[in-house]
């Protein structure tokens, strides 16, 4: 077992997520917890690698990078107080006519500084259970820790320091676990510390190189408590820079769909396109358009896109569908123009709700009574009775429902209306609705059913949590 312990000593941390702010706009919020691709490569920069090694021989980097990904203790993100720093220009060791006022003849440059993290604890703890690293690698890596003078941003300093003895069981700060919940953090992996010294060289050479240029594994982290619910299936969600009008969902799902199977190349997952796989729809990936709904002056305007990945997904599969959507930087469309594309990783800064993970998955507690915020396309002809719709939840891999109601105008407020003409050449037929579905038990979303799931149509939002604020949650 393996412990390293990071303690921040100005009380806060500023260090960017893993996509590029130069070119995703603005950064609003900040990675949390630190990931543990961050602390490896604070690792790498503690005493280099290869030839720049000084006090070590860089075996102890390929040790830590093979380790299994580490549990996590820091204080939940709701704990976290996310401050983002406006943009500034400031003045450069260069000549140039009638850029700053305050400085003749002085040339500028804009610097984008981020978010600045205030957790209330200043420590975090990762934890590598199955990490049994031999005398020498755990003195080098202690060596290495001992250099480490700051992680993320060269501004927020830190004191790094090795053991092997366990975390204190009463700890207070939550458990962030490996393979749970929906904070997708990136990793280290086999090949991770070549990938970075490919980009150092390509720095050194003179070259043009940036942190998402490099290639980087995800995977989700979450909390351990007893009474929460795991979300239904894995969602990536990419928050738009301008609202979409709702009546052009579909054009957005479609062009989500389009844009990642061209990034995923020929060889993509089935589980994108479902060529070649099971006749079970709920197999399959599905595209969603995720639109204002559920608050007094809720507009349906369309502020997030996601994919949706069902929960017997594989990991590789997972990885690569995250690799694809975090290289997505916009979407073009016909019919709505183009919207730049900023990955969600965790909800913070000035992100907007619609485009948090955990609205339309319902958690921590999930929901007993659920509304569609798009039309449920029917599945077959005919009456629609309760045992029809426990058929579509149970085509779609979600639990049975204990009641329903259904009419034509949406049940939330904001809920997306499409006419017949917008569905009918896509499914033959203009027999869809909204619904209201209550079950017995709290349910974790999200919730997708109906004949046009696999393009966002029918997807629902919980109404109330289960132990939350009816007001707060709106």
């Amino acid at each position: 077992m393996l412990r390293i312990d990071v303690e921040l000593l100005h009380e806060a941390v500023r260090a960017a997520p893993s996509t590029d702010a130069a070119l995703t706009g603005v950064q609003t919020d900040a990675e949390w917890p630190l990931s543990p691709a961050r602390l490896f490569a604070a690792f790498v920069a503690a005493d280099g690698s290869g030839d720049r090694c000084r006090v070590t021989d860089g075996h102890e980097l390929l040790a830590l990078e093979a380790a299994d990904p580490p549990m996590i203790l820091a204080d939940a993100a709701d704990r976290v107080v996310q401050n983002p720093l406006r943009e500034r220009f400031v003045v450069l060791d260069a000549t140039k006519r009638g850029t700053v006022q305050e400085y003749p003849a002085r040339k500028a440059a804009l610097q984008r500084p981020g978010t600045r993290v205030h957790p209330r604890n200043t420590r975090l703890t990762y934890v590598y259970d199955t990490f049994e690293p031999e005398d020498e690698t755990l003195r080098a890596l202690q060596r290495r820790a001992a250099r480490i003078s700051y992680v993320g941003c060269a501004d927020s300093p830190a004191r790094v320091r090795v053991a092997t003895t366990r975390a204190p069981a009463d700890d207070e700060r939550q458990r962030w676990l490996p393979g749970h919940g929906t904070t997708a953090m990136p990793v280290p992996y086999e090949g991770f510390l070549a990938a970075l010294d490919h980009g150092y060289a390509q720095e050194q050479e003179g070259g043009v190189n940036r942190r998402s240029w490099i290639p980087t594994e995800h995977l989700t982290y979450g909390g351990a408590d007893d009474d929460q619910l795991v979300a239904s299936g894995e969602l990536v969600v990419l928050a738009l820079d301008r609202p979409v009008s709702g009546h052009k969902a579909l054009h957005v799902t479609e062009t989500l769909r389009s844009a990642v199977l061209s990034l995923a190349g020929d060889d993509a997952p089935a589980l994108l396109h479902g060529h070649g796989m099971e006749s079970d729809g709920h197999l399959q990936a599905r595209y969603l358009a995720l639109p204002f709904v559920g608050h007094d002056h809720a507009d349906g305007a369309v502020r997030a896109a996601a994919v949706w990945l069902p929960p017997d997904s594989q990991e590789g599969d997972v990885r690569r569908v995250r690799a694809a959507l975090l290289g997505l930087r916009e979407l073009r469309g016909g019919a709505f123009g183009v919207r730049t594309c900023n990955p969600v990783t965790s909800r913070g800064g000035t992100a907007p709700w619609s485009a948090d993970a955990r609205r339309w998955s319902g958690l921590p507690r999930g929901s007993t009574r659920w509304r569609s915020v798009t039309p449920v396309v029917h599945e077959r002809h005919g009456g629609v009775d309760l045992a029809e719709v426990r058929r579509w939840f149970a085509h779609a891999g979600h639990p049975e429902p204990a009641s329903f109601r259904t009419m034509r105008e949406p049940f939330v407020v904001g809920g997306i209306r499409l006419r017949p003409s917008q569905l009918r050449p896509r499914y033959g037929q203009d027999r869809f609705g909204h619904f209201e579905i209550t079950f017995d038990e709290p349910v974790a979303g999200p919730l997708v059913v109906g004949r046009g799931r696999q393009f966002g149509l029918g997807l629902f939002a919980p109404a109330v949590p289960a132990g939350s604020d009816a007001e707060a949650w709106a």
